[in-house]
C-alpha cells in the first residue's frame, strides 16, 4: 500500500472544518497513518500546550480515540497539553509518538517532553524525534546542546526510542541550532553524531528507528 501525505493533524482540521468523526476512515483509506491531535490551542477533542486551560481529552475526543484504536496507526503528541497527554495514555492502546520535541528535564519548554511523557511513548512502542529549534534545544543552541537530548533519551530508555525531525518547513527564517539556514542541518547533525556514536547507532537514530515504528502502523498485505 502506498502512503500519501501520511500525517494529518486530525483533531484540529476536523474541528476547524466541522468534519464528521466518521470521515476518519476516508483519510485512513487514503494512506494517512500518523494523526496529530492538536496544534497548540484547544479544540473540540483535546487541549494543546498553549491552551489557557488544559481540560484534557473531551467526550468527543474519546470517541475519536475509540475509532482510531480500531486501526493500525500512530498518534503524534506534538503540541499536546500535559493533561491531554495523560488522558491519551489511558484511553488509547496503540502506538504513541512525538514527531518534534526535546527533553523538558534539560530545557524547560512547552514543546518538550517530561520524563513521564517519554515513558508513556516508550510504553506504547513509539519514538521521540528530537528537533533543532534553538529555544527548545536550549543552552548555546549548538550541536553539543542538541546531542544532550539524544543522549538523555538513549541512556535512560534506549537508542531505539530516538529519532530526528526538523518540524514543518520551509519558512522565511530558520530558528535552527548552529545558526543553520536550511534543511541541511539534519545532514550536518548526522555527521556530528558520527563523531560521538557508532555508525550503526547513527543509522538507527537517523532513519531506522522511525521506519520500524511506521512499519508497525501499516496493515499487512
Amino acid at each position: 500500500m502506498k502512503l500519501i501525505d501520511p500525517h494529518l493533524d486530525v483533531a484540529s482540521i476536523f474541528d476547524e472544518f466541522k468534519i464528521p468523526i466518521d470521515d476518519f476512515y476516508h483519510f485512513y483509506k487514503l494512506g494517512v497513518r500518523s494523526f496529530g491531535l492538536s496544534w497548540e490551542d484547544k479544540n473540540e477533542y483535546v487541549s494543546g500546550n498553549s491552551a489557557l486551560s488544559d481540560e484534557g481529552v473531551s467526550a468527543k475526543g474519546r470517541d475519536m480515540l475509540r475509532i482510531m484504536g480500531t486501526k493500525k496507526l500512530m498518534v503524534d503528541t506534538a503540541h499536546l497539553g500535559d493533561r491531554s497527554f495523560r488522558d491519551l495514555d489511558r484511553l488509547f492502546e496503540g502506538v504513541i509518538v512525538n514527531t518534534h520535541a526535546n527533553v523538558r528535564t534539560i530545557t524547560d519548554s512547552k514543546h518538550n517532553l517530561t520524563d513521564d511523557q517519554i515513558q508513556i511513548i516508550v510504553d506504547h512502542g513509539g519514538i521521540v524525534c528530537v528537533f533543532p529549534i534553538k529555544e527548545d534545544v536550549g543552552g548555546n543552541a549548538t550541536f553539543d546542546d542538541w546531542y544532550k537530548h539524544v543522549d538523555y533519551i538513549a541512556s535512560k530508555w534506549g537508542v531505539e526510542y530516538v529519532g530526528l525531525c526538523s518540524d514543518i518547513f520551509p519558512l522565511p527564517e530558520y530558528p535552527f541550532v548552529n545558526d543553520a539556514q536550511n534543511m541541511t542541518v539534519l545532514k550536518d547533525f548526522q555527521m556530528y553524531l558520527l563523531t560521538r556514536l557508532d555508525p550503526i547507532l547513527v543509522q538507527k537514530i537517523s532513519h531506522d528507528n522511525f521506519y520500524n515504528v511506521l512499519k508497525r502502523c501499516v496493515p499487512e498485505g
